[in-house]
């Protein structure tokens, strides 16, 4: 994240981590994971899944083959606004999630990002979105423009 603002040093790198949209694993009972895998076709699965906490449930789900959540792409695309928004500083960067994703956010996104500016809950520069001052006090409603219904 060389182009991004400087993170403290003090910053939960467990919930950076979520928050930049990577990749985690875990492991038994109660444990989450995000992965990304390539499907047959060369495109980019977003795979997450919890597992359940009692031990009874957890095995009775991974026998019955229902470990994974797959994500869709637009799904994905929201998840990593709502969830890099939240990184005060560094806010979402454009090159970043075209790397991602594969299209660019001012596109995918480009109603929502003009209505949340109009209102004043988001700024962009050349490089980035990231939640105004306002917007920091309303996050949870920016967050929802992006997410699929």
């Amino acid at each position: 994240q060389a182009d991004a603002p400087r993170t403290p040093t003090f910053a939960c790198q467990h919930n950076l981590r979520y928050w930049r949209n990577q990749e985690y694993l875990g492991v038994g009972p109660g444990a989450h994971s995000h992965l990304w895998v390539r499907t047959a076709a060369g495109e980019l699965s977003h795979r997450r899944w919890g597992n359940r906490k009692p031990v009874p449930g957890y095995e009775k789900r991974i026998h019955q083959g229902r470990a994974v959540e797959e994500l869709d792409e637009r799904a994905a695309m929201g998840e990593t606004m709502m969830l890099g928004l939240r990184l005060l500083r560094e806010g979402v960067s454009f090159r970043q999630f075209q790397a991602m994703h594969g299209v660019s956010l001012q596109t995918v996104f480009a109603k929502e990002l003009a209505q949340l500016q109009a209102w004043g809950l988001l700024e962009c520069d050349a490089d980035r979105v990231r939640l105004s001052a306002r917007g920091v006090l309303l996050g949870n409603q920016v967050f929802a423009y992006f997410l699929p219904d």
